[in-house]
C-alpha cells in the first residue's frame, strides 16, 4: 500500500461500492472527507472545499475524488499546488470519465491494496469484487464471472444487505413500489416501458432487479420518474446523450437525464430507442 500521510481520499456514500471504498479506506487509515451529497454529485456543491480538505489532513497534497466531476473546481484545487486523482467510470454530458474497471477496483489500484492485505483486514476479496462488478455490469458482470451458485448467492446477498443498510426502510419501499411498477409494465417489440406510479421515490435500482428477476437476460427499460427518463441495457446510450445530454452509466450501456422544467422528451426517447440499428 501506498503512503497515505499526504492523501485525502473525497467520496460520496451514496451506493454498495462508495460505502465499501469508505469501509476499506478506513480500516487502511486512509484519511477520508466524505461528501454528503446523493447521486449527481458535483464538486460544484461541495462547499468549503479545500478548507475542508486542509481539515481533514492538515499534510494533504493530494486529493483523490471518486465519482464527484467538476472541471472547473479541479483546476482551481490544481492552482493551489494540490494534485487531484480522479476515480471514476461515468459520462455527464461533456465530462468523459468512463473506464473498463470500477471506481473500487481502481481505488485499490491507485493505493497499491492487494488481495492478501484485503484479508488480513477481515475484507472477503470474492465480495469486494462482487460489488465493484455490480456497480460497473450489474448482475450480468457478476454471472460472467462462472462464479459457483453459492458464491453467486453470497454476492449478490452481500450487495443487498448493503443496499438495505443504506436504505433503510426506505430501500424496503422503493423496492415495494417498484415491484407494483413491474407489475404495470408495457412491453414493446424492443423494450419495456415502466412508469413510476410514486412521486418523489426513485426505484431505478430496485426496479432493475425485478427486471433481471423476470427476464433472465439483458433487457432495454425505458423507466420513467417525473422528470426523470432513465433507458437501460440499450446500444443507443451515446446516441441519447449526444442529442439530449444526460448522463450514462453501466459501461454507457445506459444512460439518463433530469428533464428541464417544462421539458418533455420521453416520445422521442422511444423512438430513438425503438427503432432499428442503423
Amino acid at each position: 500500500m501506498i503512503d497515505v500521510r499526504t492523501v485525502v481520499l473525497l467520496t460520496p456514500i451514496n451506493d454498495p461500492e462508495s460505502v465499501t471504498i469508505r469501509r476499506i479506506a478506513d480500516a487502511f487509515e486512509i484519511p477520508v472527507l466524505v461528501s454528503k451529497q446523493p447521486h449527481g454529485a458535483t464538486l460544484a456543491k461541495e462547499s468549503k472545499l479545500l478548507a475542508r480538505i486542509q481539515e481533514t489532513n492538515p499534510n494533504a497534497q493530494t486529493i483523490v475524488i471518486v465519482e464527484i466531476p467538476g472541471l472547473k473546481e479541479e483546476d482551481e484545487l490544481r492552482q493551489t499546488g494540490m494534485k487531484v486523482e480522479i476515480i471514476d467510470h461515468h459520462r455527464y454530458g461533456e465530462i468523459d470519465r468512463t473506464n473498463n474497471i470500477s471506481s473500487l477496483e481502481q481505488f485499490l489500484a491507485y493505493f497499491k491494496i492487494s488481495l492478501d492485505e484485503l484479508r488480513l483486514k477481515g475484507f472477503d476479496p470474492l465480495l469486494i469484487q462482487g460489488v465493484a462488478d455490480m456497480d460497473q455490469g450489474f448482475v450480468w458482470k457478476v454471472k460472467s464471472r462462472n462464479h459457483t451458485k453459492d458464491d453467486e448467492e453470497r454476492i449478490f446477498e452481500h450487495y443487498h444487505h448493503l443496499l438495505l443498510e443504506l436504505g433503510g426502510e426506505k430501500r424496503k419501499e422503493q423496492e415495494a413500489i417498484a415491484v407494483r411498477a413491474f407489475e404495470q409494465r408495457i412491453e414493446e417489440d424492443r423494450y419495456v416501458f415502466v412508469e413510476n406510479p410514486v412521486h418523489g421515490i426513485g426505484i431505478r435500482d430496485a426496479l432493475s432487479f425485478e427486471v433481471a428477476k423476470f427476464y433472465g437476460r439483458p433487457t432495454t427499460l425505458i423507466l420513467h420518474e417525473n422528470r426523470i427518463i432513465y433507458v437501460q441495457e440499450t446500444s443507443k446510450a451515446l446516441e441519447l446523450l449526444e442529442k439530449f445530454g444526460g448522463f450514462t452509466y453501466g459501461g454507457d450501456t445506459c444512460w439518463g437525464i433530469w428533464q428541464k422544467e417544462g421539458q418533455n422528451i420521453l416520445e422521442e426517447v422511444k423512438q430513438i430507442v425503438g427503432r432499428d440499428l442503423v
